[in-house]
């Protein structure tokens, strides 16, 4: 596939091939963490270098392709990342320069990601969906088959420590499953595209592997985004039956008895599946936690306090749908509200600024990102995201029928999905192993797009 890059395209290459051993990079890393007992992992080492090298290559590129706003860009987060620590480091306590520097680093691993493959893209040419498809598709079957193989080996890592479910020998189960619910729409659309016939049928292995493991993770994501997908793949294939007259027929026949074949055995597996079991303890806990915050709040009533703020008390349901990350949210708030003016414009960094107190992260990446850069340094982050997602519906708007072609509705939703999971549950624009999956998504809906070659599964 990469021989199309040309034999001067060395970074498009390498960029190419990272896609393809991101999970390979991500057992190294855990087997780094469990066995090893050392943080500083292989994965972390080669992403840390990738980061490095992107920067250099996103800067030739920009000047190469004259893209000045691109530098400019680039520039000014610099300026602001140097503030946010600047400030950072005269406003707080205790100020522990790694430790901002590693959350630096992995929150604004998107945006290099993003701009990236945004130059990658136009050195695959009209190669470019199935050598971005294929590398993806390649490494959610290294992810499927680790998934099956270590439940079957009874070698795989609990998700939990108080549920049940497994993250294979991944050493997160957030990312991990995070990872699979962003993915599954990318290999339905490989499975769509290279099954024309029943001797095809093999091309929905990798689908039926990916949507399978999305349940043994065990997370409320998984669960759902797996049966979310296949049945919007049915009414995908289902609508051109009624709509279109020049349709092949018998690759839609055959894509759509799979595709129900495949819905068929996640019913059948998830009669037992983790998450079901995992969202009745969620509720039993909190249940627990309540009646025991209860019972202090009673037993403490009429003694002097000195607490400075009354405990957070949030909406039952809101809380299980959170996982309590509501408290935390509330709780950085409150923290945000106590900064000086500059910590409000360029954020309080990673680190607690409260003396004698446990940084704790909300885990809800936009609030993270906002509280951690401020108001500024938020903006400029979401900057380029908002403008890859306006031009994508700028194109649409321009010829509106073409998102209804069945990668353009996957690949958002797909996108949605990790917005979504990023928005309740975090590990997705904070994850480099997750993040570079977004910014490949949002790279293809903005070029393909506005290069108007997208196609039809029934041509």
């Amino acid at each position: 596939m990469t021989k199309s890059l040309g034999k001067n395209h060395l970074m498009e290459k390498m960029l190419i091939i990272f896609i393809a051993i991101q999970p390979i990079l991500d057992l190294l890393t855990s087997f780094s963490m469990h066995y090893i007992k050392t943080s500083l992992t292989f994965g972390v080492i080669v992403r840390t270098i990738m980061f490095a090298i992107t920067a250099v290559y996103i800067t030739f590129s920009a000047i190469k392709n004259n893209r000045k706003i691109i530098l400019g860009y680039f520039i000014a987060l610099f300026v602001v990342l140097f503030l946010n620590l600047f400030i950072g480091y005269q406003s707080k306590v205790t100020f522990n320069l790694v430790e901002e520097i590693k959350f630096i680093t992995k929150t604004i691993y998107f945006i290099l990601m993003l701009f990236s493959y945004y130059f990658v893209w136009d050195y695959i040419k009209n190669k470019k969906t199935d050598v971005l498809l294929n590398k993806i598709v390649f490494g959610m079957t290294i992810v499927g088959l680790v998934m099956i193989v270590s439940v079957f080996t009874g070698t795989a890592i609990k998700s939990y420590n108080y549920g049940v479910g497994s993250k294979g020998w991944f050493s997160s189960g957030n990312e991990i499953s995070a990872i699979m619910a962003i993915c599954s729409p990318l290999v339905i659309i490989y499975s769509l595209k290279h099954t024309n016939n029943w001797k095809d049928s093999y091309y929905w292995l990798p689908s039926l592997l990916i949507l399978i493991s999305c349940l043994i993770v065990g997370t409320k994501v998984g669960m759902i985004s797996s049966f979310f997908f296949i049945a919007v793949t049915i009414v995908l294939v289902i609508i051109p039956f009624f709509l279109k007259s020049n349709v092949n027929r018998r690759k839609l026949m055959v894509n759509l008895i799979l595709s129900i074949f495949v819905l068929s055995a996640l019913t059948t597996f998830s009669l037992n599946t983790s998450a079901l079991d995992n969202l009745k303890q969620n509720t039993q806990k909190l249940e627990a936690q309540e009646k025991a915050a209860a019972e202090e709040t009673e037993s403490e009533a009429g003694k002097p306090t000195t607490e400075t703020h009354t405990p957070v008390k949030t909406n039952k349901v809101i809380r299980l749908l959170l996982s309590s990350r509501d408290i935390f949210l509330v709780n950085k708030n409150l923290e945000f509200k106590e900064a000086n003016f500059g910590q409000k414009l360029f954020g309080l960094g990673y680190s607690t600024t409260k003396e004698n107190s446990r940084t704790k992260m909300i885990e809800m990446d936009f609030f993270d990102l906002f509280y951690a850069f401020g108001i500024i340094g938020f903006l400029l982050y979401m900057i380029p995201i908002v403008y890859f997602l306006l031009s994508f519906f700028r194109s649409l708007l321009k010829n509106g029928r073409t998102f209804f072609s069945f990668e353009n509705i996957l690949m958002f939703l797909g996108l949605i999905i990790g917005i979504g999971v990023s928005v309740l549950a975090g590990h997705v624009f904070s994850a480099p192993a997750v993040s570079i999956y977004i910014a490949i998504i949002m790279v293809y809906l903005y070029k393909n797009n506005s290069q108007k070659t997208q196609k039809d599964i029934a041509e």
